[in-house]
């Protein structure tokens, strides 16, 4: 007798999600994983998922597909003093 695999639908993902990315263990500390970690500590609400992205650009596709927005958080050499604010949009 054969064990039949019964695949159930995917889940619909969150609509929002904030993606902290970076490595921990080269020079930006992985700033966007630190700050993931930090907001997951307080309450999170309806429809918005925190997740620590890590480095994995593969699995990043993934954890993106099928939201309506997505806030990555990450370091970027920019032109401002450290901790200043970039805001980029799809086109950048």
């Amino acid at each position: 007798m054969t064990d039949v695999l019964e695949l159930t639908p995917e889940e619909t993902p969150t609509p929002v999600l904030v993606l902290g990315v970076g490595n921990i263990l080269l020079s930006d500390e992985g700033a966007g994983v630190r700050v993931a970690e930090q907001i997951m500590k307080y309450p999170i609400p309806d429809g918005i998922e925190v997740m620590d992205g890590g480095t994995s650009q593969l699995v990043i596709v993934d954890l993106i597909r099928g939201r309506k927005k997505v806030i990555i958080v990450d370091a970027v050499c920019g032109d401002g003093p450290p901790g200043t604010l970039y805001k980029f949009g799809v086109k950048d």
